[in-house]
């Protein structure tokens, strides 16, 4: 189905945001049951990656009229709505936490920002977003610790493509890997390391873009370029699909 066009812009590119929707029923709805999974996944134990292919902006800021009066805003100031344990429950106290305002909320957290609080700081969050204002919105709320922020429309590095699920799911794999030696290397803690990006490329041979003899037999080889920053300082690790990272010079 073709995307319909601006609404707000004649002859402009297809858009949407959702700072229009922010709040509304829909994400009443949608953010009980995915504050609900979350909790269930960290009650489970274990390592969790949190991946949204459409991130959105991360927060919203609401206007005194909108879609979230009958969301968010019906529950609110409903005091019974955030007792008790229940999915409900949770949710409001969780959006009374995240969203500033007294008689009302004065902005909206996006699942990013419910992802990030549910399941702690330890958890890394693989977050997408096409849109180019969006993204930067959504890198400076939640950019930070290990959160892996990519614009979706970027092509993959050589190969003129985006990436597929299951490669966005083995680079993320090969970049937290990249990151673990990294903190060990320089003797920091792996949460202090950021992960500036990850991106798959088509390396020419399986010294996979660094220096060294020449592979018998030659071939291109698929992986991942993956760039750390940590102290001021970016470092750059290379890959194949299924080994761990290497640290390397580019060859001479």
């Amino acid at each position: 189905m073709t995307s319909p066009r601006s609404r707000y812009r004649p002859g402009a590119a297809p858009d949407y945001s959702h700072r229009f929707h922010a709040g509304n029923i829909g994400d009443v709805w949608k953010h009980c049951v995915l504050v609900d999974v979350l909790e269930r996944a960290r009650a489970a134990g274990g390592a969790v990656v949190y991946v949204e292919t459409h991130a959105g902006e991360g927060e919203y800021l609401l206007q005194s009229t909108g879609e979230w009066t009958e969301g968010i805003g019906r529950l609110w100031d409903d005091d019974t709505a955030a007792a008790g344990a229940d999915p409900v429950a949770r949710y409001v106290a969780l959006c009374r936490r995240l969203a500033p305002g007294a008689d009302r909320p004065t902005s909206y957290p996006g699942s990013p920002a419910f992802a990030r609080a549910v399941l702690g700081a330890g958890a890394t969050l693989a977050l997408w977003e096409r849109d180019a204002a969006a993204y930067g919105r959504l890198a400076v709320h939640v950019g930070a610790g290990r959160a892996v922020v990519c614009q979706a429309a970027s092509p993959v590095a050589g190969a003129g493509s985006k990436l597929s699920s299951s490669e966005a799911v083995t680079g993320l794999k090969r970049a937290e890997e990249a990151r673990a030696d990294l903190a060990k290397t320089l003797g920091v803690p792996s949460a202090s390391i950021v992960i500036d990006f990850f991106r798959a490329t088509m390396w020419p041979d399986s010294r996979l873009g660094c220096a060294g003899e020449a592979p018998s037999p030659a071939g291109s080889v698929r992986g991942f370029l993956i760039q750390l920053s940590s102290g001021g300082k970016t470092y750059e690790f290379h890959s194949d699909a299924t080994n761990r990272p290497r640290r390397c010079t580019a060859k001479g």
